[in-house]
């Protein structure tokens, strides 16, 4: 996923941030050890969501510090989406 000068990339366990124009690598966020995978990431304004099985995490687009996470009730794929439009 992009912003206006990063991308962000899911690996299994990590979500990393690369400047966009020469691919250097700005931050890299391990995530709790019983994260395996991530399913999807969306980018909004103001966080990047990286979604798996149950488990959904806010992280700061800026430092990619975890800001939030939350287990839901459910197992399996998680996909997000948002109602955002466009910028």
């Amino acid at each position: 996923m992009q912003d206006r000068g990063n991308m962000y990339v899911a690996v299994p366990g990590r979500v990393i941030c690369l400047r966009k124009r020469d691919g250097k690598e700005l931050w890299r966020t391990k995530l709790p050890k019983w994260i395996k995978d991530i399913t999807t990431i969306l980018v909004d304004e103001d966080a990047i969501f990286a979604a798996t099985q149950g488990d959904i995490f806010s992280l700061n687009p800026q430092t990619g510090n975890i800001d939030w996470h939350t287990r839901l009730k459910v197992g399996g794929v998680c996909i997000l989406g948002s109602d955002s439009p466009p910028s």
